[in-house]
């Protein structure tokens, strides 16, 4: 790679070395310390590539075999600066294009709020702004620990923010406190799961909680009930009273309110992926070919090369030069140069476990995008072949993660004669 960066910005030549021994001259110039490239032999001569500073060293010792080397193509740096020396303005709105387009990714433009659901998400976003992180604020300008420390004293219905940017985004995780808020009268909000899962746990802070750990919850379906209960008898326990239906659930509504409470389950994100058995590596030959075709309108006349395909396997690269048009219009003529180079195709064995695990850190990236740091966690990952055929194996990639489900939902109906059991 850094051989032919160098190449590249020291300048080459494609030359043709014809007379009567180019091998010799090619000897004399390795020998004499040249670098010399992509030889190939055809009919009178030799092709190959070479630095633009050793042309000049050459010519002496073309003259002593009796040779002559004659200049195809020039590529590298020193080329491209003497053409771009005449078309100041391309090269002064590339640079400006390329200015842009660091200035702008450089800004972050998007800021996200997460987690709020009782706070203002405009109030978070007022906050974020007075601590630096705002629209049009330069990246590495703001500091992303300060804002998590300054935005929970600036809102204080905040316990604990969490600020994470990526790009031209920003993403403010929040948790509300845990407080207490007053409704209408007749007001009710009920605590509902937010993504389906297993129930893992629930503590009901305020209301009654109606789920049960290790059930299969679907979205929307209750956690926590705001109505609240109480007995209307003192319960009473006998000798034959088993422990599981002890203390049993009050019976009698007194109000509504807001669910308050903390609710965990266990939800499982799975992926299928298929992993080729071999994969296919393509090894250039050395041989490479060009065709140059002139297209006006529908019609391609051939300028240079062979309209077959001129290997079997083989590697394509296609240039088009347009000629310069005018307002909306296009001229229907461009020259196409395509490029085509020789390969061998290998098959090779592939690693099942490197391409799984692979597989399994890409959807963990994914996951961990969508948890709340500090609160959620991945507690198991898993890998499973299901499918063998000759050509491909089929793996199953689950994520278990642990991760707080509840959220609120305000409710419509009233008071009911009695709890559900």
């Amino acid at each position: 790679m850094l051989l032919s960066l160098y190449r590249m910005f020291s300048g080459y030549l494609d030359v043709t070395i014809t007379g009567v021994a180019p091998e010799r001259l090619v000897n004399l110039a390795v020998q004499a310390g040249m670098d010399l490239w992509d030889l190939r032999r055809h009919q009178g001569g030799v092709t190959g590539r070479l630095l633009l500073a050793d042309f000049w060293r050459i010519r002496p010792l073309a003259r002593a075999a009796r040779c002559r080397v004659q200049i195809r193509h020039r590529w590298g740096g020193p080329f491209l600066a003497r053409r771009l020396r005449s078309r100041w303005a391309l090269l002064a709105g590339a640079i400006f294009s390329l200015a842009m387009l660091v200035w702008f990714t450089s800004h972050i433009w998007v800021i996200q709020v997460r987690g709020a659901e009782m706070v203002d998400a405009r109030a978070v976003r007022a906050g974020a702004a007075q601590l630096g992180l705002r629209p049009g604020a330069v990246r590495w300008r703001v500091d992303l620990q300060r804002v998590e420390a300054g935005l929970p004293q600036l809102v204080p219905d905040l316990g604990w923010v969490t600020v994470r940017a990526r790009g031209t985004r920003a993403v403010v995780e929040v948790v509300e406190r845990k407080v207490e808020r007053r409704l209408p009268a007749g007001g009710r909000v009920d605590v509902v799961a937010a993504k389906p899962c297993v129930l893992d746990s629930v503590v009901a802070f305020w209301g009654l909680a109606r789920a049960r750990p290790g059930q299969v919850l679907e979205p929307g379906d209750t956690l926590i009930e705001g109505i609240f209960y109480r007995h209307s008898q003192p319960p009473l326990r006998t000798p034959y009273t088993k422990p599981e239906n002890w203390p049993p659930p009050p019976d009698l509504a007194e109000g509504l309110g807001r669910a308050q409470g903390v609710a965990f389950g266990r939800c499982f994100y799975q992926h299928y992926v298929e992993v080729p058995l071999q994969v296919e590596e393509r090894v250039p030959t050395g041989r490479n070919t060009t065709r140059v075709v002139l297209q006006a309108g529908k019609r391609e006349i051939l300028l240079k090369g062979d309209r077959r395909e001129p290997y079997a396997a083989f590697d394509s690269q296609v240039h088009v030069t347009r000629l310069p048009g005018w307002r909306n219009w296009v001229p229907p003529v461009e020259v196409r140069t395509d490029s085509f180079t020789e390969v061998i195709i290998r098959q090779i064995p592939q690693d099942l476990a490197a391409a799984g695990e692979e597989a399994m850190q890409r959807l963990l990236e994914r996951v961990r995008w969508q948890l709340t740091p500090g609160i959620d966690k991945i507690t198991a990952q898993r890998i499973e072949e299901l499918v063998r055929t000759p050509a491909y194996v089929g793996l199953r990639l689950t994520v278990e993660t642990r991760e707080q489900i509840g959220r609120p939902r305000p409710v419509a109906e009233g008071i009911p004669a009695a709890p559900a059991p």
